[in-house]
Order: structure tokens, then C-alpha cells, then sequence
């Protein structure tokens, strides 16, 4: 696999993730790096940097959406009933 090869199958892998961002579902598996690609050409540089910022943008994504699952976790605990504690009292004496 070329480095041309392996971006296209970068984007393809960021269009699955934003697709299940957007429908709220798992990611697709990781894609591993190879590393027999060599240095990048220069030529795919600019198509490289452009995945990369496509990439930090969905990261941002994530965790603002972990961020908001993580309020409405602490959310929900705060409102839910608090447990009432047994109390024993010994009343013989």
C-alpha cells in the first residue's frame, strides 16, 4: 500500500466515524498504521494536512460529546432518589 492508498483509506475510515457520531452509534476498528510507507511526498502533503485537520475536528467532536454524556450522567445521579439508610434502635433497656 502506497501513501496515496493509505489516505484514501484515511478519509474512508473519518467518513465512518462521523457517520456514527451522527447516528449516535460505535466506531468502526482503528486503522493501523504501516510503517513501510516511507516519507510522505511532497505532492500529498496538502491532502495529508487537510486529513489531519479533518481528524482534530472530529476529535473535538468526541470529546465535546463525551463532555455532554458525562453531564447527563451527573445529571441523572444528582436527581435520583438518594437511598435511605436503616436505622436500628435497641429498646429493651
Amino acid at each position: 500500500m502506497g501513501w496515496a492508498e493509505y489516505l484514501d483509506e484515511l478519509e474512508a475510515r473519518l467518513d465512518g466515524h462521523e457517520a456514527a457520531l451522527a447516528a449516535g452509534e460505535a466506531a468502526p476498528p482503528e486503522l493501523m498504521v504501516s510503517e513501510d510507507l516511507g516519507l510522505l511526498p511532497e505532492g500529498l502533503a496538502g491532502r495529508a494536512g487537510a486529513i489531519l485537520e479533518r481528524t482534530q475536528r472530529l476529535e473535538a467532536r468526541v470529546l465535546a460529546e463525551q463532555s455532554a454524556v458525562a453531564r447527563a450522567l451527573t445529571g441523572s445521579l444528582a436527581a435520583a432518589p438518594q437511598r435511605q439508610s436503616a436505622v436500628y434502635l435497641d429498646v429493651r433497656a
